[in-house]
């Protein structure tokens, strides 16, 4: 059982030409001999370059399950944010556009090559301060962040047709506690997808997708518990509006003979 991880002890021991074997090999070694609660050191090939033993054989007070050392986990910080799921209506009229939003798009943002998630796409998201995560304040931040990234003023809001809180879904990353406050927002564009992107704005940071191609992109877990939350309150929305209201029935006296 290693203590620590030594870069060069390792290059030393391992055949470049088949990394995969040694690796194979360290993987079955652990699974069958080198187990954290009962390690089988008798039985161990490799015993005689193990510094747990050794310092176990020196020291009555060591015992080789001591090692690895276990390093308490940081407790994970609590980040909250704003999503906002934007599907675009392509110059449809609001009672001509397909009710399910089969004929929209859906604007995909590109995180920073560097970070968390570095490189991924996912729906429009901004962190907030937990103080501000209440609906007008969450509102704000995400108007603020579409009018800069998007060709649209969202202080006017002339092209939003319909804007929906959908709920919250909370993310756990190893060391992050992601709560998740999500929207749907439906913007009816006249003119065109075209409008949608600033002149000189990074067209790669931008993808508009139909709702085929996110079923089928390899999306990040949280993101796609996102578009499902969505989906089904868009689903749920529909059955309510094409039921509409269902009268109930009167109940009759049944007369005494």
């Amino acid at each position: 059982m290693y203590i620590f991880y030594n870069r060069d002890l390792v290059g030393q021991m391992v055949d470049p030409l088949r990394p995969g074997d040694f690796n194979q090999a360290m993987m079955e070694l652990g699974a069958t001999l080198c187990s954290k609660t009962k390690p089988g050191c008798s039985q161990c090939p490799v015993s005689s370059h193990c510094q747990a033993l050794a310092l176990s054989r020196e020291k009555s007070s060591v015992q080789v399950t001591d090692f690895p050392r276990v390093v308490p986990k940081a407790k994970p910080r609590s980040d909250f944010a704003a999503v906002c799921v934007v599907q675009i209506a392509q110059g449809l009229e609001e009672e001509a556009a397909d009710p399910k939003g089969n004929d929209h798009l859906f604007l995909l943002i590109k995180r920073p090559e560097e970070g968390l998630l570095a490189g991924l796409w996912e729906f429009p998201l901004v962190l907030v301060d937990q103080g501000k995560t209440d609906l007008l304040n969450r509102r704000k931040a995400m108007d603020k962040y579409l009018s800069k990234l998007l060709s649209i003023d969202m202080v006017r809001k002339p092209d939003v047709i319909l804007r929906e809180d959908v709920g919250e879904h909370v993310h756990i990353f190893s060391h992050i506690r992601l709560t998740m406050h999500v929207e749907l927002m439906v913007i009816n564009l006249k003119d065109g997808v075209d409008r949608l992107c600033k002149k000189g704005a990074d067209s790669t940071k931008l993808k508009l997708v139909n709702e085929s191609c996110v079923e089928s992109m390899g999306l990040t877990s949280g993101i796609r518990k996102v578009y499902n939350m969505v989906r089904a309150f868009k689903e749920k929305s529909l059955a309510v509006s094409e039921i509409g209201h269902v009268p109930t029935r009167k109940r009759t006296r049944r007369l005494k003979r």
